[in-house]
């Protein structure tokens, strides 16, 4: 089976969101600016609110965390700055003998979309208490 590749540059999403982690502070989403994800919790930036129907969303390096999950949009590309050094934790954020985990919903909430690509980052997903 070949999985197909995707020419990114021929695709047209309704918006370029640029993301970087910090203690304080906030932005308007644009490369200059970037919105700020206090503490690098990425729920309110990447709800869809903010992403819209599709978007294309870079993220600095930095550590970063999704606790509540996402609903991907129909087209949604998720790009950080290096695979080594911008990481998402997928943060459990319900006890360890409580199995629904809400950041799987990050992959299945949106099962038909249209394009959905990650990209030059790294997903964690070992949480504390994970197989006990």
């Amino acid at each position: 089976m070949t999985i197909p590749t995707i020419d990114e540059s021929t695709i047209t999403l309704s918006r370029e969101i640029y993301i970087s982690s910090a203690s304080s502070g906030s932005g308007d989403g644009t490369k200059n600016n970037p919105y700020i994800a206090v503490n690098g919790n990425l729920d309110l930036l990447l709800s869809s609110f903010t992403i819209g129907e599709s978007a294309k969303v870079y993220l600095n390096v930095g550590n970063y965390t999704i606790t509540k999950g996402i609903k991907a949009p129909k087209n949604f590309i998720l790009i950080g700055a290096d695979k080594d050094k911008t990481i998402i934790k997928l943060n459990d954020n319900v006890s360890k003998q409580n199995m629904s985990y809400p950041h799987v919903r990050m992959f299945v909430d949106n099962y038909w979309s249209n394009l959905f690509v990650i990209k030059d980052l790294t997903l964690d997903g070992n949480w504390d208490g994970q197989g006990v």
